[in-house]
């Protein structure tokens, strides 16, 4: 027979050896081999780790600048959709109503109007009024006396039902004052004309003759 050795034989105990220390090298061998694919597995993904993460960086600061935009547009939508003032509504709603009323008038056309006006309209509420009043008799030092009267008012706001809730209750709504108003139209070159269109302003507006401005058009 050849006396060639088996693999590993240098690392095996000799023939006379026993059979099971032979077992315990071999299980040794390959839980030694085993340790070392799991190492090296291990650094190979902490590797792609790494490499990986710029990715996901990226991907948050895409979503960050997004979320940026969107920000933006929002808050331009925002100051886009803001609602003017009461006052400048009404100015534009007199105005408008005025401007259809003297183009039907005979003679004049091409009517702008501007409305000045000194306030918005202001509400006014029903209230309960208490009053009080107090007499005091008061003796002087020299046995003189003398009566003080005090007296108190408070006002409270009448409240009525609506639904679930409770609101004030709304007595009238008061339209400002029209402080000045300023009218260019064509054909109001013509002094009849200009008087008339005066007249509609201060009768509409209840506004004095003096705080309006006709002006023609070129």
């Amino acid at each position: 027979m050849s006396d060639e050795k088996p693999p590993f034989s240098k690392w095996l105990p000799s023939a006379d050896g026993s059979r099971k220390i032979r077992w315990y090298y071999l299980g040794g061998l390959l839980v030694v081999g085993i340790l070392f694919m799991f190492i090296g597995t291990s650094g190979g993904d902490e590797e792609e780790q790494p490499g990986g993460s710029p990715s996901s960086s990226s991907g948050m600061n895409e979503e960050r600048e997004g979320a940026d935009v969107l920000g933006d547009d929002t808050e331009d939508n925002a100051e886009q959709q803001h609602p003017i003032g009461d006052i400048a509504e009404l100015e534009h709603a007199y105005a408008h109503q005025l401007e259809g009323a003297l183009e039907s008038m005979s003679g004049v056309s091409g009517v702008d109007i501007v409305v000045n006006l000194e306030a918005s309209e202001s509400q006014v509420y029903e209230k309960d009024t208490t009053s009080r009043e107090q007499t005091t008799d008061e003796t002087d030092t020299e046995g003189g006396t003398r009566i003080l009267e005090e007296g108190t008012e408070e006002e409270t706001l009448v409240l009525i039902q609506d639904g679930d809730t409770e609101k004030p209750l709304l007595i009238r709504t008061e339209k400002p004052d029209v402080t000045g108003v300023l009218v260019v139209a064509e054909g109001v070159e013509e002094l009849d004309l200009k008087e008339s269109v005066i007249e509609a302003v201060t009768r509409t507006l209840d506004v004095p003759a003096h705080r309006v401005s006709v002006q023609s058009k070129q």
